[in-house]
């Protein structure tokens, strides 16, 4: 079964690395239709991975919170941000944070390590 990721950001040099680095590992990248519930579309469209251009308008506060009721058991969400300092308490096995700017060859591997 093909695994599944999705993408958030607005970011296009993000978006672009991000999606060069699912097309070499070869997932499928499904399409964000609901931009006001991404929460709720999460946890409907069952990805085994969430990357997440976290410009902090979500608030950190609800990220934990979120996390656990909409994010699928066997789902990793890696969370990237240039702020990642107040988010640190929320990292847990499937909760993975990164701070900008970072390594691609490190996500790449992180990914291909969860998806296999």
């Amino acid at each position: 079964m093909m695994k599944k990721a999705m993408m958030i950001s607005d970011d296009p040099s993000f978006a672009f690395m991000m999606t060069t680095i699912i097309d070499q590992l070869e997932l499928h990248l499904l399409s964000i239709e609901k931009k006001d519930n991404l929460w709720e579309e999460i946890r409907e469209k069952n990805p085994n991975i969430v990357i997440w251009d976290f410009d902090g308008t979500e608030g950190t506060e609800k990220i934990g919170e979120k996390f656990h009721t909409y994010i699928p058991e066997d789902c990793h969400l890696l969370l990237f941000s240039n702020a990642i300092s107040g988010l640190t308490h929320f990292k847990n096995g499937r909760l993975h944070l990164f701070e900008k700017p970072f390594s691609p060859n490190e996500i790449s591997h992180l990914i291909k390590e969860i998806t296999n």
